[in-house]
């Protein structure tokens, strides 16, 4: 009985024994099965790298070839164009207007010859054609400086003028005055001009002219207006006038600048040549073997001697030497100049 009892105990020891390392056994696989799942959920969770996206491909630079018409425009035209649209081409328009009053008691005999020499300078020597000017004569076919016409056409000078426009009005015919209904006048009286039918329709008065011409101007658009008329010193009605003492010496008193704050500014600039003062009167003259105009034979005159030298003048040059050849041709009348502005007389004029 001892014996086998211990028999049973040794094989129950055994199976005993056996029953623990079986279970050492799972106990040491369970841990290795456990990481690897525990390496898959990780790896599970990771999200992909993103595909890095494709790099653009350069546009290839096309050359144009010589040999096929329509390739490349050339350089130099497409800077110009650039530089056009920059700084665009000034417009340049003219209205003159000359009358001679012919088969009337009141004939003259060098307005329309004023108009004819301007329109000539302006395009041998300012860059105007003749497409740009237009004339208002007795002698037109069908454009007569009446006041109807010469309302019309100044109307059509300024018509869509811009900052780059270049304008330019001269009148050579009488000229008049009426008294001042607005008490904008230092001696009482509007200057005006005479169209070929005032006795029937009127005068143009200074304040008209002022609001026809000078108030549809653009910021920075240029009008250069001569006045060759009696009576025409401030026929703009413009804030400053300068006038030049002939027989005073070369100093600053020898200029007279007159601001007057009855006027103000205006958008444009506007430079304007009298053929006198208010009070006075502008001579239908004889020069060079044909009726003129006093001023505006000395006008183109001067001008023309200053250019003999090639070189840019000033409006202070060009007034001092237009006054002293009026005076040298024994002429009574003073010339004067007015402005829309503050003008610095050391600037270069030009129309």
């Amino acid at each position: 009985m001892v014996v086998i009892n211990t028999i049973r105990t040794i094989k129950q020891t055994q199976q005993t024994q056996q029953t623990q390392q079986t279970q050492q056994t799972q106990q040491k696989t369970r841990p290795v099965e456990n990481v690897k799942l525990q390496k898959r959920t990780k790896l599970s969770k990771l999200k992909p790298k993103p595909k890095p996206k494709p790099k653009p491909k350069p546009v290839p630079i096309q050359k144009p070839d010589p040999m096929r018409s329509g390739g490349y425009e050339p350089v130099s035209k497409n800077i110009s164009q650039l530089v056009e649209r920059i700084n665009p081409s000034p417009i340049k328009k003219a209205l003159l207007v000359g009358i001679n009053y012919i088969g009337t008691s009141a004939a003259l005999n060098g307005c329309i010859n004023d108009v004819i020499n301007m329109r000539n300078n302006l395009i041998a020597n300012y860059g105007f054609s003749e497409s740009d000017i237009t004339l208002l004569t007795e002698t037109s076919t069908n454009k007569k400086p009446t006041k109807a016409n010469i309302i019309k056409y100044i109307g059509d000078l300024v018509k869509n003028n811009t900052s780059f426009s270049q304008l330019v009005f001269h009148y050579s015919g009488h000229g008049s005055f009426v008294k001042d209904k607005n008490s904008d006048e230092l001696d009482g009286n509007d200057e005006a001009i005479c169209p070929l039918d005032y006795s029937q329709n009127g005068f143009i008065i200074d304040d008209d002219i002022k609001d026809l011409l000078v108030k549809p101007l653009s910021k920075g658009a240029k009008l250069t207006c001569i006045f060759d008329s009696c009576h025409s010193g401030t026929v703009l009605d413009l804030k400053y006038t300068y006038r030049i003492n002939a027989n005073a010496q070369d100093t600053l008193s020898k200029y007279y600048i007159r601001n007057d704050p009855k006027y103000g500014d205006t958008m444009g600039n506007v430079v304007v040549f009298s053929g006198c003062l208010d009070a006075q009167t502008s001579a239908d003259s004889f020069e060079e073997g044909k009726a003129q105009g006093a001023l505006t034979y000395c006008f183109l005159e001067t001008m023309r001697q200053l250019r003999i030298a090639n070189k840019p003048f000033t409006i202070k040059k060009l007034i001092k030497n237009l006054t002293l050849l009026v005076a040298q041709r024994k002429y009574e009348q003073i010339p004067q100049i007015s402005t829309s502005y503050a003008s610095d007389l050391d600037t270069v004029f030009s129309f």
